[in-house]
């Protein structure tokens, strides 16, 4: 009988998977958990050994991308804060990404 209730009850996966990914990401910001995911493919191994996504904000209408990095790195990182925002915005082939912050970060 609880196998009858259990076959009724069933849902699609294609309903199940947005609220999985809405829980995930807090935020429901899709562009971030893809930003995240494709991170070393999008700036390199270079850059993705020293830094980190760490949030993906509008403020002001602009989308502000957080990074963290080690104080080391930090410096190295502000210079190529251009093609940082350029390979982001190339890989989703629109503006994605207008300013780039950088935190400084324990976890790299």
């Amino acid at each position: 009988m609880n196998a009858k209730r259990n076959i009724n009850n069933l849902k699609k996966v294609s309903t199940i998977l947005p609220q999985i990914f809405k829980k995930i990401n807090k935020n429901g910001n899709s562009q971030l958990l893809e930003i995240k995911m494709n991170w070393t493919s999008i700036v390199g191994r270079k850059y993705a050994k020293k830094c980190h996504v760490l949030s993906l904000k509008k403020i002001n209408k602009k989308n502000v991308l957080t990074i963290g990095c080690s104080n080391a790195s930090l410096f190295e990182l502000s210079y190529s804060t251009v093609e940082i925002k350029e390979k982001i915005n190339h890989f989703f082939l629109r503006n994605v990404v207008d300013i780039i912050k950088y935190k400084k970060s324990l976890q790299i």
